[in-house]
């Protein structure tokens, strides 16, 4: 399997894996699991913020990874886009956790930018 297929399943997991520092708040209902995030602070509070924009932003790179292949965009480019996009989006999620909230829009960004190449190089190529 191709390094950006592996950075697609890995992308994936980030927002389930960041979920269990919100989710390990003592408050939890089980019955209703997402109150608890209303009433949240802190780092528990940002992980769950980075838990949703881990989902938003997931799609996203996994279609255009997907276009790309099926395209036949060199592995190279592809590989490198999807590993770039996966660092970006670790140190996105990190920062938010860490309340680098200075950081935060341009890594967003630049994650966006990343799929947005991918998606585009599969038309170009």
């Amino acid at each position: 399997m191709s390094i950006a297929f592996w950075c697609v399943f890995a992308g994936g997991l980030i927002p389930v894996l960041v979920v269990f520092v919100a989710k390990s708040d003592p408050r939890l209902d089980v019955q209703n699991p997402r109150d608890v995030h209303a009433i949240q602070i802190g780092v528990r509070k940002r992980a769950y913020g980075a838990h949703l924009n881990g989902l938003e932003a997931f799609p996203f790179f996994a279609t255009a990874v997907i276009i790309a292949t099926l395209r036949n965009v060199p592995a190279s480019w592809l590989d490198t886009l999807a590993a770039l996009w996966l660092a970006t989006r670790v140190a996105y999620t990190g920062a938010y956790m860490a309340d680098l909230y200075g950081v935060r829009p341009a890594l967003w960004a630049l994650s966006v930018i990343i799929s947005s190449l991918i998606f585009f190089i599969a038309g170009w190529m």
